[in-house]
C-alpha cells in the first residue's frame, strides 16, 4: 500500500513542479525554480521508492498519464489555458489504459 502512496505523491510533485516550470517564465523568477527543482527531484525520489514494490511498467504508465491529466486541469485553472473536447477525450483514453493497465497486471 505504501508503494501506492509513494506513486501518487510522485506524480502530485511532477504536477506541482510542471506548474512551476510555467510560472518561472524561462527561468527568470527564482523562487518557481527553485520549486520546479525540487518538485522534480521529489517526483523522481518517490517514483524511485514505488517502483520497489510496483512494477515498472505500471508505475511508469500511471505517472506519466495521470500526471498529464493532472497537469491539464492545473493549467486550465492556474493559467486559464483551454482544454478541448479533443484533449478532454485524449485524457480520458490516458486514463481508461492506466485501468485497463492495472487490470491486466495481477503481479502487483
Amino acid at each position: 500500500m505504501s508503494s501506492y502512496i509513494f506513486l501518487f505523491t510522485s506524480i502530485f510533485c511532477e504536477a506541482f513542479a510542471s506548474a512551476m516550470m510555467k510560472a518561472s517564465k524561462g527561468y527568470s523568477r527564482v523562487l518557481p525554480t527553485i520549486c520546479m527543482i525540487s518538485g522534480y527531484a521529489a517526483a523522481f525520489y518517490f517514483l524511485s521508492l514505488a517502483v520497489r514494490n510496483i512494477p515498472l511498467s505500471f508505475a511508469y504508465a500511471t505517472w506519466a498519464g495521470l500526471g498529464t491529466v493532472l497537469v491539464a486541469i492545473i493549467g486550465r485553472f492556474a493559467f486559464k489555458e483551454t482544454i478541448s473536447k479533443k484533449s478532454v477525450l485524449g485524457m480520458t483514453m490516458l486514463v481508461v489504459g492506466v485501468v485497463l493497465l492495472n487490470l491486466s497486471g495481477s503481479s502487483h
